[in-house]
């Protein structure tokens, strides 16, 4: 008797009607894949390099900051100024340790 009650849930289950189910036809991969540094030099022949906007103009500088290990350097600790004006931010920097 147990076994025909704990089946009782599953078939009434699977005799509901299921609202709102719908199905996709999906394209077999070709296994074709893209070229995405050819696709780039394309795209600046098209509409030539991007234009950097003003705000962003620092990034072309340089600078350096101190960054203190973390558990056995699985990941290093900086801590940097951002925006304007600047405000102090620590930022995680991880060596991909843990993908090895």
């Amino acid at each position: 008797m147990r076994p025909l009650l704990l089946w009782a849930p599953v078939a009434a289950a699977a005799a509901a009607p299921l609202a709102g189910v719908f199905s996709l036809e999906a394209a077999r991969a070709t296994g074709e894949t893209r070229d995405f540094a050819a696709d780039m030099a394309a795209a600046r022949l098209r509409w030539g390099p991007a234009e950097q906007p003003p705000g962003f103009a620092l990034t072309q500088g340089e600078g350096r900051v101190v960054a203190q290990p973390l558990a056995h350097d699985q990941a290093y600790i900086a801590e940097v100024a951002l925006g304007s004006p600047p405000q102090m931010v620590k930022l995680a920097l991880d060596t991909g340790s843990a993908d090895v």
